[in-house]
């Protein structure tokens, strides 16, 4: 998690980046699955992660949790990457 003070600094893409790379290297057919808020989780879509559930009020009243997975073939998960 990134502080909000430091948001669209590009800190969470590099770090996002660098964590796929270092699945992808470890395990190439990995199948990766997160956990998160729905205030994050545009952050996320925009790099071809896609809802796969949601539970409302899950960590707190007001704050749910979205799993999300990553689909490697999606154009945004290619620019995540350096592909693209």
């Amino acid at each position: 998690m990134v502080q909000k003070s430091l948001h669209k600094q590009g800190i969470g893409t590099f770090l996002l980046r660098k964590r796929i790379q270092a699945i992808l290297l470890a395990n190439p057919n990995a199948h990766v699955i997160i956990d998160t808020s729905q205030h994050s989780q545009s952050f996320f879509a925009q790099f071809g992660f896609q809802v796969i559930a949601t539970r409302e009020n899950y960590y707190a009243p007001g704050l749910h949790r979205v799993d999300m997975e990553l689909d490697f073939r999606t154009d945004g998960c290619r620019r995540l990457l350096g592909e693209a």
